[in-house]
Order: structure tokens, then C-alpha cells, then sequence
């Protein structure tokens, strides 16, 4: 369930440090809130117990959980899949960063937007080139996971039910159908329908084949991020890193001519969790901070430099 909007458009005080490319609120699951179920939800996240239907969620097995099996930081969500007696199904883990549109027939079930509702929907207008994050599979033979996000205009819904005419991009990724029992990590691009501008990011995660899930299948995500490419933003951390690379609890920088620079460490959140003076090509890392994708940046008199890199 939703608290509260955040833009995630990242700023700290010195204006040269602005970063304006959006993420994911609550990408890493750690954050998690009593949202009136038997279980905690996930802030900025919700599930079938906290669907349009009130009776029907009231009616609605667990299909999700917190983990402190995570990738980075202390937890991870953890998606199952459970048969529901009433409906003669099996619900699936799933979970979304709008709302569920419950219905005792399972066809007629549905993530969606609510674009009147702030605590249903999360304002994007940014155009990543794709998502990224780390997962953990347990798949009952036959069935496999997915993450969907779409970015769209005015409502939308997961499967598009006519609404794909307002889809901007969709990025749709299925998880292998086998045992991934370390964290792995996955990456999907964006396909641009049009050129238009989005409003609404909307994600669906799920344990099981849609309507095909079978009782039994476990999935683990965590620490997921948007991924932009472009000549002005930030770099995927595993292909980038041109001048700047982690390396025994420290930062070996890959630059020329740097003088009278500051070097910042932010999390996903814009944040800074470490700075210091840049005063040769190496920086140590002399305060503790949990595993995990940060944004680094140095600020020097002949530019600004800005990456991501992934501290473990």
C-alpha cells in the first residue's frame, strides 16, 4: 500500500550534484509498513490483500512475505504461489506498485494505476532504457516467474484489458523455468511503442504463470533499478565504470588532471552516505555501509563526473 508519493528526482545542496533521472520507489524492499492485513506489505508496494474488492481480499490467501535473504541491505520480498479452495486456482505471489483488481474469476483480474488515488499510482516521467534488479528462483516443474513495468499516460492496467493505447514503453521479462538458488541478476529493456511523454510507472511481480501458476513456486527479488544510458545520465554499473571502478573497500579512479575535487557516495534514494577530497587516484571507504548499487560522483574544476558502482 502507498503512504505517500515520492518523484524519486534525487538533489543534495550543491546545485552542480542535481540528478534528475527517476527510480523506483522502494527498489530494495526494505522499507515495509502495516498496511490493515495480517502481514506488512512493502511501502509504495501492495498485493491482493489490499485490492479494490475489500470482501474478496478479506477472502485472500498470503502470497508474499519479507525476507532476510537479501541481495543487499537486510531484506528482500518473497512471492509464492498458494491454491485458493474457493476459486479452485491457484493465486500467485504477486505484487505491484499500483493496485490489484481482485475477482472471484481469475481471468478477470488485473494490476492497475489509479491515477485519482495518490496512494495507487507512482507519477514517472523519465524514459530509462531498461530495469534491472537480482533475483532467486524455486519453481515447481512447469511454471516460471515474470516482472512486468510499463510506462504510461492517464489508467492503465497489467494485462492491458484496451488500455494499451495509453502504454508508453513496456519492458517484460520472464524468469528461467529452473532452480536459480544465488542471486542472479536479470535486465530488460524498454520497448518504446511512441514518442510520447509518460506519467505512471506500473509494475507486476509474480511467482507463477499468470493464470497456469502452480501451487508452490517461491521467488525472491530485490534491489531492483532503473537503467539509463544515455550520454547524460547514468551508467549500467556492470558495463560502465570507465573512470571509476570498487576495490577492497575503496574506489580506484581512472582520471586525469584532477585537482581540488570532492568525490560523493549517495544511494539510490540521493543520499550521501560518504565524501571526501580527491587528492590521488585512490579513495578509501573508512565508513560502513551496507552492500549494494550507490551513485558516485566526483565534482572537479574541469567537469563533473557521475557513474554508478556496485559496493559487496
Amino acid at each position: 500500500m502507498k503512504k505517500q508519493i515520492i518523484i524519486s528526482i534525487f538533489a543534495v545542496l550543491l546545485p552542480v550534484l542535481v540528478f534528475s533521472q527517476q527510480q523506483i520507489e522502494n527498489p530494495g524492499f526494505e522499507i515495509w509498513e502495516d498496511a490493515g492485513t495480517v502481514l506488512d506489505e512493502p511501502e509504495n508496494w501492495s498485493s491482493i490483500k489490499t485490492s479494490d474488492e475489500p470482501g474478496l481480499s478479506l477472502a485472500a490467501p498470503v502470497v508474499w512475505g519479507q525476507s532476510d535473504d537479501a541481495h543487499s541491505g537486510n531484506y528482500s520480498v518473497y512471492l509464492f504461489n498458494v491454491y485458493v479452495t474457493l476459486i479452485g486456482a491457484t493465486a500467485a505471489g504477486t505484487l505491484t506498485n499500483g493496485r490489484i483488481h481482485a475477482s472471484i474469476i481469475p481471468a478477470e483480474g488485473y494490476a492497475f494505476t489509479q491515477a485519482d488515488d495518490p496512494r495507487w499510482h507512482t507519477p514517472f516521467q523519465s524514459k530509462p532504457d531498461s530495469l534491472a534488479g537480482w533475483f532467486k528462483y524455486n519453481p515447481v516443474e512447469g511454471d516460471t516467474a515474470g516482472i512486468r513495468a510499463i510506462l504510461h499516460v492517464d489508467e492503465a492496467k497489467i494485462p492491458p484489458n484496451g488500455t494499451e493505447v495509453n502504454w508508453i514503453a513496456d519492458a517484460n521479462h520472464q524468469f528461467p523455468g529452473y532452480v536459480v538458488d544465488t542471486w542472479t541478476r536479470f535486465s530488460v529493456p524498454f520497448e518504446y511503442l511512441n514518442n510520447g511523454t509518460p506519467e505512471y510507472l506500473l509494475i507486476v511481480i509474480k511467482a507463477g504463470n499468470g493464470l497456469q501458476a502452480i501451487e508452490g513456486s517461491e521467488l525472491l527479488v530485490d534491489d531492483l533499478q532503473m537503467i539509463y544510458n544515455d550520454p547524460g545520465g547514468i551508467d549500467d554499473p556492470l558495463n560502465s565504470s570507465t573512470w571509476l571502478y570498487y576495490q577492497n573497500r575503496g574506489f580506484n579512479i581512472k582520471l586525469n588532471n584532477i585537482k581540488n575535487a570532492q568525490f560523493y557516495l549517495m544511494d539510490m534514494n540521493g543520499k550521501v552516505v560518504f565524501n571526501g577530497d580527491v587528492t590521488g587516484n585512490r579513495i578509501e571507504l573508512n565508513v560502513p555501509i551496507t552492500d549494494g548499487i550507490y551513485i558516485a560522483k566526483i565534482v572537479a574544476s574541469t567537469g563533473v563526473y557521475t557513474g554508478k558502482v556496485y559496493v559487496y
